[in-house]
């Protein structure tokens, strides 16, 4: 076979190479772009979560896409009464996560919940800038506090801290709270400000959730006396969209109560709903 033969013969086997590669990618792209489509078809499931629950909210979002990847997520995040007042202007959502009762018994009376659960509990601690790590040691030295700091009273930490207001002047007498309270420099709309401020020593000392003060070096948690301190529920509502729930909805909403997103909230410092 002469170089003349031999050439056209291998002329011909790489055009149907090329073809051949050609027809492969385009399938591909086609079945990317199909994919894509499809995806970009889904209705995301929309969430309201109370801001103290940021993190783990996105873990469980994580968590719940690695098993149900057809599903996607829209999750907004801000303090328990604001979102609430959302809802109630008509914010179009089928998730519903808030750090206390109050918000939920309002949306439920108004018949804007299909269904509520207790997922988990939290705690609320006092909290100072890690600076006084060393010169806090009893109930006198939180006097020494000269800018503290609470949510507003009506940000679920901010009635917390209260109650807890409340329960020290039972324990430590009025002079002992007027003096604490004379300390109070802002209310914040959130508990992530609070913690916030705080670590960028804008503030001595406020009251967050446990989960917020944990693995943050900036802060030292000041331990409250017995008889003061207050454990959270961490509810979850399926809201109503027309008198009807979003199956995706209801299959995140099952996903945060299953064993999975348990151990996602065990991981992140929250307590079991069941404990006492």
């Amino acid at each position: 076979m002469n170089v003349l033969v031999k050439t056209k013969m291998l002329k011909r086997r790489l055009s149907k190479l090329c073809v051949a590669v050609e027809l492969s990618v385009c399938i591909g792209f086609m079945v990317g772009c199909a994919k894509e489509t499809k995806n970009a078809d889904v209705t995301p499931i929309s969430l309201l979560i109370a801001s103290s629950m940021t993190d783990v909210f996105r873990a469980l979002e994580v968590g719940f896409l690695a098993q149900e990847p057809n599903h996607k997520l829209r999750l907004s995040f801000g303090g328990s009464q604001a979102l609430r007042t959302q809802i109630e202007h008509g914010a179009q959502a089928d998730i519903f996560v808030s750090a206390n009762t109050e918000h939920m018994d309002a949306l439920e009376a108004q018949k804007r919940l299909k269904t509520v659960t207790q997922f988990a509990k939290n705690q609320v601690v006092l909290v100072t800038h890690a600076k006084h790590k060393n010169t806090m040691k009893s109930h006198q030295d939180l006097l020494k506090i000269e800018r503290l700091i609470l949510g507003a009273k009506d940000v679920p930490i901010g009635a917390y801290a209260r109650v807890i207001f409340d329960q020290l002047e039972r324990i430590y007498g009025d002079g002992f709270i007027s003096a604490l309270r004379s300390r109070i420099v802002s209310h914040e709309h959130n508990v992530r400000v609070v913690r916030t401020k705080i670590e960028m020593d804008e503030a001595d000392a406020g009251f967050v959730y446990r989960t917020d003060a944990m693995n943050r070096p900036k802060l030292n948690v000041f331990a409250l006396p017995p008889g003061s301190q207050i454990s959270t529920p961490c509810l979850i509502g399926l809201l109503n969209r027309g008198h009807s729930i979003n199956e995706s909805a209801q299959r995140f909403y099952n996903y945060v109560l299953s064993e999975s997103g348990q151990a996602i909230l065990k991981a992140h410092h929250f307590l079991p709903a069941g404990d006492p």
